[in-house]
């Protein structure tokens, strides 16, 4: 009995390696986002095994267990997994190895907006990329944050 999960180990392991072989050959991906895409699907290969399943009996419960399990993790990162987890059944749905895609009604999580960069801000990045050192106590109301020196770095406020 010891020889299955092993056995369905290595079976998830090719599968993987099948599908990161396709989007490679099919996407031209860079090996950065096929990494990625390896990390996310072993994990849950990893996390099914666990419970004595394999990536071609997944279901939709197990898909929201796992995504449960992640809590903790932001957002971002959580979306990113189940937009792994979606394509590689896509994938496998294409090619007839599955008859029903386990991610088919799994909602992403949602991503709030980030904060728009105040004007501030901006001038702060435009003389930090500049190497230019800001002073503590610096006026953001002036043409540059060194407002002394409006020359130092060629800032102008109509850049903005």
């Amino acid at each position: 009995m010891s020889d299955g999960p092993a056995r369905d180990r290595d079976g998830d392991r090719d599968l993987v390696e099948s599908y990161i072989d396709a989007l490679w050959m099919e996407r031209g991906l860079a090996e950065n986002t096929l990494a990625a895409y390896r990390t996310d699907l072993r994990g849950f290969a990893s996390w099914l095994g666990e419970r004595h399943r394999d990536l071609l009996t997944a279901t939709r419960a197990d898909v929201l267990e796992y995504l449960a399990g992640l809590a903790m993790a932001p957002p971002r990162s959580v979306a990113r997994r189940l937009s792994s987890l979606r394509r590689f059944y896509q994938y496998l749905m294409r090619h007839a190895r599955m008859a029903e895609d386990p991610c088919a009604r799994v909602e992403a999580p949602r991503i709030g907006r980030s904060l728009p960069i105040t004007r501030a801000k901006r001038k702060w990045r435009h003389c930090w990329r500049r190497r230019i050192r800001v002073p503590a106590r610096a006026c953001v109301t002036g043409p540059c944050w060194n407002c002394s020196t409006p020359r130092a770095c060629g800032y102008r406020s109509s850049s903005i």
